[in-house]
């Protein structure tokens, strides 16, 4: 492959024409690979005050701020002061969830892997104070289960707020100082930041909604202080680069100084249960896939208005981070992963499979109902003799204040369980999952419909 350095121009064309296309203000995008770097930026930060986009922009990281969290809990665990597979409760008195087996029994190996089986959208401001995760995580009391502790993979928030209360414990700091001692000092990401009034000393993107025309809008700033372990951390691509490196060489910062076990940045690569309806994996903080044969290392993160996507590709010594300031910002991502992929990395991302012939979908009755999660219920209707299934999203108040709105998508069958379906506010593909019954005579249909990677339990 060619000098890292002549790819700077084809991809700040790539961006530019991209963001243009989806109507996205602005991002930045950064390729390491190696000891080589390349940043790039596009658009305004801000709408509302025309701020350009540099490369030093601050975003939002939304979920990548998981895998951080993980590093920091597996940091711990090869310590000595975290126990993984040990009950959360042994080690935090105020960990209680609905369900009283589910309480005594869920581990940070679950928590990690998504595999616990709590509702896992449960969103509550605690407060400022230093106490906050420790408010957040004893209101769980009242929060259910999907499933059971390990019967399947279902994306979950509130887990990661208990991880980091979990490591508030084991450090006696809060965990935004753990952060800092731990992770953001040893590796000197001075441009990471968990809070707004730190981040406001930087250049920082505003995040963006769109109307019905496209055209997007300020969004309001909602990131709390429980949420920082969840989805709360706001960096520059740099930054972020400069994390991912660290996972590249072995926990060894580009100083050479090891700030994570070797074995812990391993561990967190391990496949831990299969993600429905694909190939891919979740380990302990990453989502594991692949672009052709190339292992792939990965988290997005998405919060009020922006959306962000790492891409860790450990064989290539490469990392991939693109930082949005839009709801769209998924199709600008695919954009720059296929260019970076293309003529940086000689392996590009999969595609979405391709979709049944009409009139050769499955039995689509089987399907029809109502399924839900905490703050969103799913309703699919159709049959096989109107050859299509509809589904339309119902978000609750909260999610309805968070700028999400209710929406019909069409899912076009792509085999006996699997849908895709074009999200026009978004401009995402989806892929949606039937997950089958284990009893081959279950009357009910499908007991869980996947959808943007949490399960969705039948209700009617």
């Amino acid at each position: 492959m060619p000098a890292l350095e002549t790819l700077r121009p084809t991809l700040q064309s790539a961006l530019d024409a991209s963001l243009q296309t989806h109507a996205v203000p602005g991002a930045v995008v950064g390729v390491l690979r190696g000891d080589e770097l390349v940043l790039v930026a596009g658009g305004v930060a801000n709408v509302g005050t025309g701020v350009e986009t540099t490369t030093d922009t601050l975003f939002q990281l939304g979920s990548i701020s998981k895998v951080y969290t993980a590093t920091l809990v597996l940091q711990l665990v090869h310590a000595g002061l975290v126990e993984l597979d040990e009950p959360v409760r042994g080690a935090l008195q105020e960990f209680r969830v609905k369900d009283d087996t589910a309480t005594l029994t869920i581990t940070p190996r679950q928590l990690l892997a998504h595999t616990s089986g709590i509702q896992g959208d449960h969103f509550l401001d605690c407060g400022r104070n230093p106490d906050a995760l420790w408010r957040y995580v004893s209101t769980l009391e009242d929060v259910g289960q999907l499933h059971d502790p390990d019967d399947m993979f279902s994306y979950c928030n509130a887990g990661y707020g208990v991880l980091g209360r979990l490591v508030e414990e084991a450090t006696g700091d809060h965990y935004a100082r753990a952060l800092q001692r731990r992770l953001l000092r040893p590796l000197a990401l001075g441009h990471t930041v968990t809070q707004a009034e730190q981040a406001i000393v930087h250049r920082v993107a505003a995040g963006h909604h769109h109307d019905d025309q496209g055209t997007p809008s300020v969004a309001p700033w909602v990131l709390s202080r429980f949420n920082a372990p969840i989805g709360g951390i706001i960096a520059n691509a740099e930054d972020v680069l400069t994390f991912a490196a660290m996972h590249l060489r072995g926990g060894r910062s580009v100083e050479d100084r090891q700030v994570v076990p070797a074995k812990a940045i391993a561990e967190m690569r391990n496949g831990e249960v299969e993600v429905p309806g694909t190939d891919d994996e979740w380990g302990l903080g990453w989502w594991l896939t692949k672009w052709d044969d190339q292992p792939v290392l990965a988290h997005d993160g998405d919060t009020a208005g922006q959306r962000t996507f790492l891409r860790v590709l450990p064989e290539l010594d490469a990392a991939v981070v693109v930082l949005t300031n839009s709801t769209r910002g998924t199709a600008v991502a695919e954009d720059v992963f296929a260019h970076v992929g293309t003529e940086a990395l000689g392996c590009v991302p999969p595609e979405i499979p391709d979709t049944l012939p009409p009139g050769e979908g499955p039995d689509a009755d089987r399907y029809t109902g109502i399924y839900e999660r905490m703050h969103q219920r799913l309703a699919i209707a159709g049959g096989r003799d109107e050859g299509t299934l509809r589904m339309t999203i119902i978000p609750d108040e909260l999610f309805l204040k968070a700028g999400m709105r209710e929406r019909t998508l069409t899912l076009h069958p792509v085999d006996d369980h699997r849908f895709v379906t074009l999200d026009p506010e978004t401009l995402v593909q989806h892929l949606v999952v039937m997950v089958e019954s284990d009893e081959d005579d279950d009357p009910d249909g499908v007991p869980y419909v996947h959808f943007q990677r949490r399960a969705h339990a039948r209700i009617s």
